[in-house]
């Protein structure tokens, strides 16, 4: 008889008798339970399993049998085996760096179990290491997350708990150039720890971009269209670079960027007086966390 499934139910088996004697019935005797109302037919016997959903998960089917009696001939033991609960699958997580800047990290988190509550974070991997293991990390987080705020009321793990079926955040990060880890591990509200081991992927923060840029000349009295040179030191995929332009100083304008060139318009300068001293004014370029780069413009006056 096959292994019957931990919902139970009706089953129904097949029987035969050979020589029957003329007026004699089967007779059913069971031996436990949660094997109980039998009915026989001419050629079945059906009988109803209980559930079984309140064994332990993962534990061994449990067992029974009982005896199909006949007039004159032998006892028939009928083994019946049924099934435990599915032991629980371990929490587990599929941790994803998408894009890392030197100051912030898109990640993405999927659990394995949609209705679970866990600890999403990112920290230092000097950091991590300093931790003597992953069950010293997790208490530190917990202690953490008790900590009364600037109120006093103490602190609550639900508020820094994360559940559903896929998790995209960005993470705001301190230091360029350096190793940082991903983790995650199950946590419930109550501080119960669902998983036995931390997940965690390791990421490392790129060098922060720079701009350089030519120094300019001493552009000339009757001014026109000039350009500066510049480039990007460390660059960002998909970043680009801006030009602000000058406060009150109508005279330097149209600005535009155009493959790691500024180009722009100075006006002419001949209303000053001969052989007054260069005027000045500067535009900005600027770059995704990068400082701004001031790129000083200098306009001859007339000659005396």
């Amino acid at each position: 008889m096959e292994l019957q499934p931990v919902d139970g139910g009706r089953v129904t088996l097949n029987y035969s008798i050979t020589h029957p004697a003329q007026g004699a019935e089967i007779q059913i005797t069971p031996r436990e339970e949660w094997v109980h109302d039998f009915s026989v037919s001419a050629q079945t016997i059906a009988f109803t399993v209980d559930s079984n959903a309140d064994a332990e998960p993962g534990s061994e089917p449990r067992q029974t049998f009982f005896t199909v009696s006949y007039p004159e001939a032998y006892d028939k033991a009928v083994i019946v085996r049924q099934s435990a609960p599915e032991e629980a699958a371990a929490l587990t997580f599929e941790l994803t760096v998408h894009r890392v800047t030197p100051s912030q990290a898109e990640v993405s988190c999927i659990p394995s179990d949609p209705a679970a509550t866990y600890v999403l974070g990112v920290m230092l991997r000097s950091e991590y290491e300093e931790y003597a293991s992953d069950q010293a990390l997790i208490e530190s987080d917990i202690e953490r997350f008790l900590r009364p705020g600037w109120t006093g009321e103490p602190g609550n793990i639900a508020d820094h708990l994360t559940s559903g079926s896929q998790i995209e955040i960005t993470e705001y990060l301190y230091y360029a150039e350096r190793d940082y880890y991903l983790y995650a591990y199950g946590l419930d509200a109550d501080g119960t720890v669902t998983t036995p081991l931390i997940t965690k992927e390791l990421f490392t923060t790129p060098a922060k971009p720079s701009i350089e840029a030519g120094e300019p000349e001493i552009y000339p009295v009757e001014g026109g269209t000039f350009e500066v040179t510049f480039r990007i030191d460390n660059p960002i995929d998909g970043a680009t670079a801006e030009v602000q332009p000058p406060y009150n100083a109508e005279w330097l304008h149209s600005l535009e960027i155009s493959d790691g060139k500024v180009i722009f318009t100075l006006d002419p300068n001949t209303a000053a007086e001969p052989g007054d001293a260069p005027r000045v004014s500067y535009f900005t370029i600027s770059y995704p966390e990068a400082y701004n780069k001031a790129v000083t413009i200098r306009q001859a006056a007339p000659a005396l």
